[in-house]
């Protein structure tokens, strides 16, 4: 990582915006995915609530650009992006209107589904599992050697996916607790999108089923 360590604001903003947005162990596309989906044209006939959305936006792109340049950009051995934590109110506002409001087509449905399920798992991630494991990693010696790379841009050691590769562990009965009722909040969260999904498959598997059935071999 040949700029990192300079002092202030010296980051290059295209390397900073790419590793913001798409690291494995930093990005905000898989820490907060809700963020990147449209929504805009849900929220035609609530004036206010499109309004206070494109602020959100404003204020996270704001962020993005400033801590884009900033040195220390990934925030450090912290869990996930530190710096862009108020990313996670207007993608969690993006996924409850996206439930709340459904588009038409199986598609949408689907890019739903995928953005709450890798939403709900970074929350149970953060509460229960957080990132005590990866430092182990990032300080292999023990000594304060900090293997920035692997835990910024290796999948498998991200904070997010070290837990399957390090196995399972002992947990806390309050971390259980935690865990049961935040798989429980995220079923029923995903009940409806799963739902309408299965709905436009069964619509489309039915005719197609007649039609294969129709043809002569």
């Amino acid at each position: 990582m040949p700029y990192s360590g300079l002092p202030g604001f010296s980051y290059p903003i295209f390397f900073g915006m790419l590793s913001l947005v798409f690291s494995f162990g930093k990005g905000l596309l898989f820490f907060a995915p809700g963020l990147f989906l449209p929504v805009r044209q849900r929220l035609r006939d609530l004036a206010a609530g499109r309004q206070l959305y494109d602020l959100w936006l404003a204020f996270v792109i704001g962020l993005l650009l400033l801590y884009a340049t900033y040195w220390s950009w990934s925030g450090s051995s912290f869990w996930g992006p530190r710096y862009l934590l108020f990313a996670a109110v207007p993608a969690a506002f993006a996924l409850a209107v996206r439930c709340c409001r459904p588009g038409d087509s199986a598609l949408a449905d689907l890019v739903t589904v995928l953005a709450l399920g890798m939403s709900v798992w970074a929350g149970l991630n953060g509460a229960v599992f957080g990132d005590v494991d990866v430092p182990k990693v990032c300080w292999p010696d023990g000594g304060g050697q900090y293997e920035a790379p692997i835990c910024f841009y290796t999948p498998e050691f991200s904070a997010l996916w070290y837990p399957f590769v390090a196995g399972a562990k002992p947990l806390s009965a309050g971390q259980w607790i935690y865990l049961a009722y935040g798989l429980a909040v995220g079923a029923y969260l995903l009940a409806g999108p799963l739902l309408r999904l299965a709905g436009h498959l069964r619509s489309w598997a039915i005719p197609a089923a007649a039609r294969i059935r129709t043809v002569r071999w």
